[in-house]
């Protein structure tokens, strides 16, 4: 087994596989190193089973969704649905957003991006506002084949990133818990938390920059350390008979982290299982 590879990519969550994927098809010797025991990190374990509109979703993703269309099950293009913002006649307004699976949208409804508009806007959402879902499990065997079928992305799973040697700003080898240390001409941390780039000395940003750094109109007039909340995402099989049940009896009925409950973002599977996504049950602070 080779010590040296034109690239090492430490992390192989979405942006990671999309790494490894563009240096082996520009005939790169690929390593792709990942902790866990699957490939898609948040988008396969964490829930995050959607990649949401935007211009951007050409190339690789567009790849993998044509790879998932020919399988029964996998993928399809949502169209947002009920929402509390606009209550139907009648019915009890839902606790949150729902997007359903649309089979009159293709994929190139997905990287139409429009902007100035609210979901407080029913037509306009649902006219230019549509992403993919897919199946986590298929999502994740489909990956792995395509960093197969190039022929030059060697892949360690259930392998962590330990320690890295440096020799003033180059990095000259970088050593894992299965034993092996590795050479690359190039290495990117995909990481999370950014645990390669921290190692070595590297400069790193977390928070909200301030408007002055990028010059981005929504930024705040200073740096500051908010972060993202962290969620709880589950899945839900429907069952044959329409029904609620009552909450088992250790759970309230009411919220006990916040003065309510949470609006819930809730998305359809292709086989029809529901994705709740609780949105924050804890602030990025605390995290």
């Amino acid at each position: 087994m080779t010590d040296a590879f034109d690239v090492g990519v430490v992390g192989a969550g979405s942006g990671g596989i999309g790494a490894a994927l563009a240096a082996a098809r520009l005939d790169a010797r690929v390593l792709l190193v990942e902790k866990a025991d699957s490939l898609g990190g948040n988008a396969t374990r964490g829930g995050v089973h959607c990649w949401e509109r935007g211009a951007g979703g050409t190339g690789i993703p567009f790849d993998l969704y044509r790879r998932l269309k020919q399988i029964p099950g996998a993928v399809g293009i949502y169209t947002p649905a009920r929402h509390l913002a606009y209550p139907e006649p009648g019915e009890p307004v839902f606790p949150g957003g729902e997007n359903r699976l649309d089979a009159q949208r293709t994929y190139l409804d997905t990287l139409r991006c429009f902007g100035g508009g609210s979901y407080r806007n029913r037509e306009f959402t649902r006219t230019h506002w549509h992403g993919v879902l897919f199946d986590p499990a298929v999502y994740a065997r489909t990956v792995h084949a395509m960093l197969e079928e190039t022929g030059r992305i060697t892949l360690w799973l259930n392998t962590t990133f330990t320690r890295a040697e440096t020799h003033g700003r180059r990095m000259e080898r970088v050593h894992f818990d299965n034993g092996q240390s590795v050479r690359a001409t190039h290495w990117i941390d995909a990481t999370a938390d950014i645990y390669l780039a921290h190692a070595v000395g590297c400069a790193t940003r977390t928070g909200q920059e301030g408007v002055d750094v990028y010059g981005e109109p929504g930024a705040p007039a200073q740096d500051n350390d908010r972060l993202n909340a962290t969620t709880l995402i589950y899945r839900v099989t429907p069952k044959p008979q329409a029904g609620i049940e009552p909450l088992p009896a250790d759970i309230p009925a009411t919220c006990w982290w916040a003065g309510q409950f949470p609006c819930a973002a809730v998305n359809e599977y292709p086989n029809g299982d529901l994705n709740i996504n609780m949105l924050p049950t804890m602030e990025g602070g605390e995290s």
